[in-house]
């Protein structure tokens, strides 16, 4: 029996310094100790814009916000992972990305 793990951690952010470092360590523009660069082009976004700095900034504009709560959250990062062996199939090759649709879609039925 394997031992197939999953992990999902969460972080609110909530000021526009902490989004613009998240994205950066996303993109590895800063250096990132725990990351090698070489696997950097698994990453994958699956939904929401790939700039969250951009993309917050945008829908707040969009929305008529200027004022923000003091300790108000402008975003949540999840962060989901999963053991090698639960992303292969039955002969050992890893399957294939999900789409963006395919997450929503099966969150929307939970």
């Amino acid at each position: 029996m394997s031992n197939n793990y999953a992990i999902l951690r969460t972080k609110k952010i909530k000021s526009f310094a902490a989004l613009a470092a998240m994205t950066a360590h996303w993109h590895r523009t800063r250096p990132t100790k725990n990351a090698d660069p070489k696997r950097t082009k698994y990453n994958r976004i699956i939904h929401g814009n790939k700039s969250p700095y951009i993309g917050v900034k945008d829908l707040l504009k969009k929305k008529g916000i200027t004022k923000l709560r003091k300790n108000g959250v402008l975003a949540i990062e999840y962060v989901l992972a999963f053991s090698p062996e639960y992303l292969k199939d039955s002969e050992g090759k890893y399957l294939p990305d999900c789409s963006a649709s395919t997450i929503l879609a099966g969150s929307r039925q939970l």
